[in-house]
């Protein structure tokens, strides 16, 4: 006889002139809270933050009598999504699939069927098999606690409820309206001398700045090597096993770079291992642009996507595939993500972001921040700017007298907002990248 569920209190059962009583178990869920007959009283918030692929629910039960120890318990649970429009849990989205238990059991459930942000309902369902009888004993049908929810209802002090909510996006920014060229690429020469030599003729055609090093060590330009018609002059020999890189752009662009000297793992801030993923981290300090970087170690540069990996939630992050250990030197040579970095003659910049999707949910604003000093202790302007239905890319023309020759840090906040079915209102907040600019002329004080 197959099994039949209802949710809600079982409170006799007869038959050939005997009655048994059964109680209803409760079900706990992690990460969930009780729903109550007042829905503006859930007992408690519980917000899940939507960063990966699944959510892991764990499922105990406390039975109110020895059945459990006789007879088969059956259960599935439903989960519905709540519709503000209407006010109603109407969005079933999920439906689990029978257990026979006696025991709790944990449960992995696939975040994108959430739709995240939103309020959720998890509907619990049993029936007992009463072996004597050789029936299945099932709960009556109760109303249950409508509630303000008449079209779906909801059980006062035995359904769950949780809030599920995507972490705030950081804003990634660009300038004066436009993102910057991706089409400049790095390229890197590796040199091993033979011995004794002081000087290297470059084959390839260099424009721009360089950046050299040795073994590992960025070299000063004049004080360690000199650069002059493709040639490379070192002032000292090279030895035998040396490794020399020489990093520009195809383009003459200016390059960054960051050398970490590991003496001390453990004190080293730029370095982290995630003991959950068993990888070692490094932490740069500015956004990354495009393909455009060269790492090496200890003087031999790495592979992309096989001795290392770019973060994709973080574009500040470097993600080893080996081991870093003390003594090691790390180089990494990169173009930083902002086109507007420095000097500008633009007297009136503008300053944009972009989100990688669109906001789902509309109570939302970004805060762009501009300060004289890089703490932003002081902000001196501030500008709110609303999400937008639809709209990933926004933009903000600095309405504010600017001074020339004077450094501006600015950044964008995001500050993204969920009002729940109990009237709470959780806010999540990330914040981009900091840069600065500097007007480099005198137009801006005429009258």
């Amino acid at each position: 006889m197959g099994m039949n569920f209802n949710n809600s209190v079982y409170k006799t059962y007869k038959t050939n002139g005997r009655v048994s009583v059964y109680t209803q178990p409760t079900v706990n869920i992690t990460n969930t809270s009780k729903i109550m007959s007042n829905i503006l009283g859930v007992d408690s918030l519980n917000v899940l933050m939507v960063t990966g692929n699944t959510i892991t629910f764990d499922f105990n039960f406390d039975y109110k009598n020895k059945i459990n120890k006789d007879n088969t318990v059956g259960y599935r649970y439903e989960i519905f999504k709540y519709n503000p429009m209407v006010k109603v849990f109407n969005q079933k989205i999920y439906q689990s699939e029978v257990f026979n238990l006696k025991e709790g059991f944990g449960q992995e459930f696939p975040t994108k069927i959430l739709h995240a942000d939103g309020d959720y309902l998890i509907k619990s369902y049993f029936t007992y098999k009463d072996e004597k009888l050789f029936k299945n004993i099932i709960f009556n049908d109760g109303n249950g606690d409508t509630g303000k929810f008449k079209n779906r209802n909801y059980d006062d002090g035995l359904d769950n409820y949780f809030v599920a909510i995507k972490p705030s996006e950081k804003p990634i920014l660009f300038s004066n309206g436009s993102t910057s060229s991706e089409k400049d690429v790095i390229k890197g020469i590796t040199i091993e001398p033979i011995g004794g030599e002081e000087s290297f003729i470059i084959g390839e055609k260099i424009r721009g700045e360089i950046i050299v090093t040795f073994n590992g060590l960025v070299l000063s330009k004049k004080h360690d090597f000199t650069f002059e018609n493709n040639i490379l002059y070192l002032n000292e020999k090279s030895r035998k096993g040396d490794i020399i890189n020489i990093f520009y752009t195809s383009k003459g662009e200016t390059l960054t770079v960051e050398v970490i000297d590991i003496l001390d793992i453990e004190k080293e801030k730029k370095i982290n291992y995630n003991k959950d993923k068993g990888r070692f981290e490094l932490y740069i300090n500015k956004g990354l642009r495009g393909n455009k970087e060269i790492i090496s170690l200890n003087g031999l540069v790495l592979t992309p996507d096989l001795d290392y990996i770019r973060s994709i939630s973080d574009d500040k992050r470097i993600i080893f595939m080996g081991e870093i250990k003390n003594g090691d030197i790390i180089n990494v040579v990169y173009t930083p993500k902002l086109s507007l970095i420095g000097n500008t003659y633009n007297i009136n910049p503008s300053i944009g972001w972009y989100l990688k999707t669109n906001p789902i949910n509309l109570i939302g604003k970004f805060i762009l921040e501009l300060s004289k000093d890089k703490n932003f202790k002081n902000i001196i302007y501030e500008k709110e700017v609303p999400y937008v239905s639809n709209k990933s890319v926004y933009k903000v023309d600095l309405d504010f007298k600017l001074e020339s020759f004077v450094n501006y840090y600015y950044r964008v906040k995001n500050i993204k907002s969920h009002k729940t079915i109990n009237n709470s209102t959780i806010d999540l907040e990330s914040i981009s990248d900091e840069y600065s600019f500097k007007i480099v002329n005198n137009k801006i004080n005429s009258y």
